[in-house]
């Protein structure tokens, strides 16, 4: 998973998707599923109905599940933080809904968020590594 997270930072999302896609067959991962989703959709796949299939099969649906909420419709960014328990929690939410609205095309709502994920995350991080590398991409 390392190597794909290392793709998706630098910007390589086809290669992201592919690599994921291998942990994935390996063992089932929310957060593997979370990547390869923004991944595929960075390249304009359909990744919802993916996303939902592997969502079914986690039978943990503690966090991150709400963040798959998010990205399947089923929850709003302010529930998604609400859902979060903790600290850990509330910065990785603030990536993946900076994530969301990449997705959306609102710049100024992820980089706001994103800006939040940096500021509270602790640098150890993938959320913290994938926020640095998405603000360098949304700055012009």
């Amino acid at each position: 998973r390392s190597l794909a997270l290392a793709r998706y930072d630098s910007g390589d999302f086809k290669g992201a998707a592919r690599d994921l896609q291998r942990s994935i067959e390996l063992q089932d991962d929310a957060y593997a599923y979370l990547y390869r989703f923004l991944a595929r959709s960075r390249v304009g796949d359909s990744a919802g109905p993916e996303l939902e299939a592997n969502a079914g099969r986690l039978k943990d649906k503690t966090w991150p599940y709400a963040v798959i909420e998010l990205y399947l419709g089923k929850r709003s960014p302010i529930a998604t933080l609400d859902a979060a328990g903790n600290p850990d929690e509330t910065c990785e939410a603030q990536f993946y809904i900076g994530q969301w609205h990449v997705l959306k095309g609102n710049t100024a709502d992820a980089q706001a968020a994103l800006k939040v994920a940096v500021a509270t995350c602790p640098k150890t991080f993938v959320e913290y590594m994938a926020a640095v590398a998405e603000l360098k991409r949304l700055t012009p």
